[in-house]
């Protein structure tokens, strides 16, 4: 029995999942258990738990199109990166560009360290 909320969806089956998947106490737990087999119970820092291991797969490398969305997200996420601190790194180094401490403190409601107080 299972207090997950995500019981209710699953019923209790995490699916197939590699052991990256769960945290060391968790792995160490299902490590020697064969398909078919129960668990002794065991604690994690999610709680205890009583594992039944349905199969074991051995792993594989996934094919280019598993993961090709996951690639272009990473290299749009890296270029915009990129920019962004290009475009921060210019304002930031331009010696035409001032920060006045004053207008800042103003806006945040907190006077300047040594500023003159409003009247």
């Amino acid at each position: 029995m299972s207090d997950d909320p995500s019981r209710d969806k699953n019923s209790g089956d995490l699916g197939l999942q590699t052991l990256g998947f769960f945290d060391e106490q968790f792995r160490k737990g299902i490590a020697t258990l064969k398909p078919g087999e129960v668990s002794e119970p065991f604690e994690t820092r999610f709680g205890f738990h009583v594992v039944r291991l349905v199969k074991r797969e051995p792993d594989r490398q996934k094919t280019f199109e598993e993961v090709r969305d996951d690639i272009v997200a990473a290299e749009k996420q890296k270029l915009l990166d990129e920019a962004r601190a290009q475009i921060v790194a210019a304002v930031r180094n331009d010696p035409n560009n001032f920060l006045h401490l004053e207008n800042v403190e103003a806006l945040t409601n907190r006077p300047a360290p040594g500023a003159a107080k409003p009247k």
